[in-house]
């Protein structure tokens, strides 16, 4: 036996040893954190319902909304790969999210293969991947019904088919070639995100001077992601994109973006990241809190672990391009996102490369020290994990801690609603609500939003448009139902008959009758001119007020048919008119 086949035994065997601990560990650990909940997220019911859609034949359509709405929001990759589920396995939600977990242990897989390739480096390869799976924000979403897991798996996929990839080989003739096209175009698939992959492809490939395969992998893309570009542009355009020049895309009454706040969301989501997102999403350490102070401190270790990660990148040994212009593409998005969508999340694809440079950084700032040998560099990996393994040990605890809590006392007041309207509503009931996916799932009703707008009439006309028949009044604790909801029922309280109340917090279930209460003319919230109020004995008052009462001319209509025509003074009629 040669020594390079003795070499390559032994790697083989090391690498089945990596592999069988990775499966053990991620078996313990997953299970110990799974969360049998769903969560109370809006996308991860939206995911489900999508692919509910698809599994059931309806195409790709919001089958909870009362029109059937074609879908144009979220991307088709994850709903059509939890559909296929539904068609093999089974619909349950458990079901689907264990298979989220599969696909993160394929992911670990992939990644560690990846980082074998990056790093030169066999031992810190494992270790990477081991700090990976031990992530609080990848395990927790990796027991939930999202597309981040997907999206690493098959990104990842994406640049090792890649780094493989024969590039001197014609493109039409490389069977690898078509592969990587399909993982690349699946990605995008998955989350829109997955564009800045083409940033770091095309870089590489225009570095090398290979304009040939450059043009080859743009036409690619383009050519199968086209497609969904028209019928998104069919349907109104890109829901994302829209929202993306928005100032707040939570309060339209805002506007649209202007030069300078580009430049204000673009300043404070640098700051977000580097103080908040980077440190501890890559080794989480405590809860954020974004309402506290930003102090020296957070400055100095945000940019010290984003220097040490730079530097990482640059010792990386090969396709140091590659994964510069995928960072670069990744976070050229990020930093334009609007600053209200914050959070760890976004950044999920890529924690574990920034996990793997900033090991990569600390092996080779050891490998320089004079009193550094061999021995000490072959172990650092895992001094480097028992360190990381240290800090990020109280947040896996909490995740196990999240895991099996029961749901926030809002929360449960929200979905009891949501339960109690199954069996208590029509079956043609149409149900306003804040979380409209979420409470479909609980109540099997079709639900709506209610109109984010602070014109108080427009926002009953729209659920009279919408042909509402229950609105939910929640404390989920979302600015929209205090600013557009509450003060649209506190006007038009006699539409809104109270059929269900939950408490600690209030939360309500009401029955929507627009043509019950006041229709007419306001002024200063309250009604002042020409109006018609229905009383809830069916009897209504067409005429002049003031100050919230009938003053001036007007008609009383009784129920048997009558009616009393005459002049009304704070309430009272004090003429009748013959």
């Amino acid at each position: 036996m040669t020594i390079k086949k003795l070499l390559s035994k032994i790697t083989l065997k090391s690498d089945i040893l990596h592999i069988l601990i990775l499966a053990i560990a991620f078996a313990f650990v997953y299970s110990t954190i799974f969360d049998s909940k769903i969560d109370t997220n809006g996308d991860n019911a939206g995911y489900y319902i999508l692919a509910k859609s698809l599994a059931t034949g309806q195409g790709y359509t919001n089958i909870h909304r009362p029109e059937y709405q074609a879908a144009n929001h979220l991307p088709p990759g994850y709903p059509a790969i939890i559909s296929t589920v539904f068609l093999t396995i089974g619909s349950d939600i458990n079901t689907i999210k264990i298979v989220n977990g599969v696909l993160f242990f394929l992911s670990l897989l992939t990644l560690f293969s990846l980082f074998k390739i990056l790093s030169g480096n066999r031992n810190l390869s494992f270790v990477i991947t081991v700090l990976t799976l031990l992530n609080p924000y990848l395990l927790r979403f990796s027991t939930l019904i999202m597309s981040e897991i997907p999206f690493l798996l098959f990104s990842s996929l994406s640049l090792l088919v890649f780094i493989k990839l024969d590039k001197q080989k014609t493109a039409y003739k490389n069977k690898n070639f078509y592969l990587f096209i399909v993982l690349l175009v699946s990605s995008f698939y998955i989350r829109t995100a997955g564009i800045a992959l083409v940033s770091g492809v095309v870089l590489a490939l225009l570095l090398e001077k290979n304009y040939k395969l450059t043009f080859a992998s743009i036409s690619g893309f383009l050519i199968l992601i086209l497609p969904w570009q028209i019928r998104g542009f069919l349907l109104g355009g890109n829901s994302y994109l829209n929202q993306l020049f928005q100032k707040n895309p939570y309060r339209p009454e805002m506007g649209r973006m202007d030069i300078t706040d580009w430049f204000e969301r673009f300043f404070l989501n640098i700051k977000r990241y580097i103080v908040h997102e980077i440190p501890n999403g890559t080794f989480p350490r405590n809860i954020i809190d974004y309402q506290s102070k930003i102090h020296a401190t957070d400055w100095i270790i945000g940019l010290a672990l984003i220097s040490i990660m730079i530097f990482g990148i640059m010792k990386i040994k090969r396709h140091k391009v590659l994964m510069i212009g995928y960072l670069l593409g990744n976070f050229g998005i990020l930093l334009l996102w609007p600053e209200v969508w914050y959070g760890v999340r976004f950044l999920l694809p890529l924690i574990p490369f920034l996990i793997l440079f900033t090991g990569i950084a600390m092996i080779k700032i050891l490998e320089n020290q004079k009193w550094s040998n061999k021995r000490i560099t072959s172990f650092s990996p895992y001094i480097f994990f028992l360190i990381i393994g240290f800090i990020i040990y109280p947040q896996l605890r909490i995740t196990k801690i999240m895991a099996d809590l029961p749901y926030p006392m809002n929360y449960n007041n929200y979905l009891f609603i949501a339960k109690w309207a199954k069996t208590n509503t029509p079956e043609d009931a149409v149900i306003c609500c804040r979380k409209d996916q979420l409470f479909y799932l609980f109540s099997n009703r079709k639900t709506v939003r209610y109109k984010n707008t602070l014109d108080k009439e427009e926002l009953i006309k729209n659920l009279n448009t919408k042909k509402v028949s229950h609105v939910v009044l929640d404390q989920l604790g979302f600015l929209s139902t205090p600013r557009y909801l509450y003060p649209a029922i506190q006007r038009h309280q006699e539409k809104f008959i109270t059929i269900n109340h939950q408490t600690k917090p209030d939360t309500y279930l009401f029955e929507f009758k627009n043509e019950m209460g006041y229709t007419g003319e306001w002024k200063n919230d309250m009604k002042n001119g020409n109006g018609t109020f229905v009383y809830d004995n069916g009897e209504s008052f067409s005429g002049e007020w003031q100050n919230n009462k009938r003053n001036g001319k007007g008609i009383y209509f009784l129920l048997n048919g009558d009616s009393i025509q005459g002049i009304w003074r704070d309430d009272s009629l004090i003429q009748e008119i013959k």
